[in-house]
């Protein structure tokens, strides 16, 4: 199972999660991709340097990190941020850590709903959606896709709001009916999501 930890146990964690050193991809609420460089850890927070003008205050951030049994999302927010020029130093908050086992990140749940593209807005193209796990989401769609296009998704969840999602494609196969199917992973969704998403799985 993904286990979702929030405030002290997040602090807890972060030393074992993000090392000194290190580079890695943060995505913005906005799908962008930030590159950062891990500056310091400590039971507070976390100091990155990244280029400048890429964060900005009040921002949160969705860092992936490879573990030693699985994989664990970590979200942050940029409290406050310095800048050096072409590289700016920010200062992030950690609100909650997603870790997923490395059985359940690959374990595979039929699941037949629809996940609208582009979010749950008026217009949105729909796809059919295969099956899901805790990091990554298969589905059918007639809409035209690039391969590598990070996308904005809502999950049709019965009788609930839509769990909204970033997802990252990863390969797509073309269909006899003229549809593609997409095999896309999961990149950044909200802690109450997380959590939503694993009750769904375990139904």
């Amino acid at each position: 199972m993904g286990i979702v930890s929030t405030t002290a146990p997040v602090l807890a964690e972060l030393p074992e999660l993000l090392v000194a050193g290190s580079m890695l991809e943060a995505v913005t609420a906005f799908g962008r991709r930030v590159q950062v460089r891990v500056e310091s850890v400590d039971g507070a927070g976390v100091d990155v340097a990244c280029p400048d003008g890429a964060l900005v205050p009040g921002m949160p951030v969705t860092v992936r990190v490879a573990t030693g049994g699985g994989v664990a999302f970590v979200q942050l927010g940029v409290e406050r941020i310095e800048s050096t020029g072409a590289w700016a130093h920010a200062r992030l908050r950690a609100s909650a850590v997603l870790s997923v086992d490395g059985e359940r990140r690959f374990s595979r749940c039929r699941y037949a709903g629809t996940v609208w593209l582009g979010g749950r807005r008026a217009g949105a193209a729909e796809g059919e959606v295969v099956d899901l796990s805790a990091v990554g989401i298969r589905f059918r769609t007639a809409s035209r896709l690039d391969p590598d296009d990070e996308l904005e998704l809502a999950l049709e969840v019965p009788g609930q709001q839509p769990i909204a999602m970033r997802a990252q494609i990863l390969r797509m196969r073309p269909m006899d009916d003229g549809r593609s199917e997409v095999a896309a992973e999961v990149t950044a969704l909200e802690s109450d999501d997380w959590a939503r998403l694993e009750r769904l799985l375990a139904s």
